[in-house]
């Protein structure tokens, strides 16, 4: 977690040495904002004829929107207010009462909302497929672990002489995980095959003696950072 928790101290430093001031380092939210080339409105008030009122779950990370701030190669916009909506895979920001979604077309490096690191990048999935979104990025340094955040819609159903009705539902899917090393896009891996496959060679071995002393579940996001922590060090 050190290299997540230097991001966070990098952002603080320009406050407190006065770079606020310095808009080739920091610019305004709202500056930012009124900047952008087009904005479209979130496409999240109905999903299939329904209200989110009228379905059980979120679509959302977190309905409210969090303070947050975005890392581009050239500078930092912060007082944002953002907020992640995994079922459409969309970073929203707030303006006038409305929702409106962060366009894909800009160079952010770093999507930073309540503390909590997203990046939009090409991805390959076990299958070696290769798709784009957003990642989470859970352990940063030469060897870097993302997950990635999946929601599903499951339709409401009538009861029938098999069961009961169901309500609409959003439910999150278990998490996904992701080795990054020597900025090759992130791989996903479901197990220590998988991930030694990805591991560069001078690591693999101390992955395998970690691994050996370490009882570690590839599902259980808090054993990975431990993991990948052991190897950034």
């Amino acid at each position: 977690m050190k290299g997540i928790q230097l991001i966070f101290f990098v952002a603080n430093l320009f406050y407190t040495n006065g770079y606020a001031q310095n808009n080739s380092i920091i610019r305004s939210g709202d500056t930012y904002l009124l900047s952008l080339e087009y904005r479209t409105e979130a496409a999240n008030s109905t999903v299939e004829g329904l209200t989110l009122d009228e379905i059980k779950g979120s679509p959302y990370l977190s309905k409210d929107f969090a303070d947050s701030y975005i890392l581009t190669k050239k500078d930092s916009i912060v007082g944002l207010r953002l907020r992640y909506n995994i079922y459409n895979d969309v970073i929203e920001f707030e303006k006038e009462d409305k929702a409106y979604e962060l366009p894909y077309n800009y160079d952010y490096l770093k999507v930073v909302i309540n503390h909590r690191v997203f990046q939009r990048i090409k991805f390959m999935k076990s299958n070696n497929t290769e798709h784009i979104g957003y990642l989470e990025l859970v352990e940063d340094g030469p060897v870097k672990l993302y997950c990635r955040r999946r929601t599903r819609f499951y339709p409401a159903k009538p009861a029938d002489p098999y069961g009961e009705a169901r309500q609409a539902e959003f439910r999150e899917q278990s998490l996904s995980f992701f080795c990054s090393t020597q900025d090759k896009s992130p791989f996903e891996f479901e197990n220590k095959k998988d991930l030694l496959k990805v591991l560069p060679a001078d690591l693999q071995d101390k992955a395998v003696k970690y691994l050996k002393g370490n009882k570690t579940k590839f599902w259980n996001k808090e054993d990975l950072v431990r993991l990948f922590d052991n190897l950034n060090n």
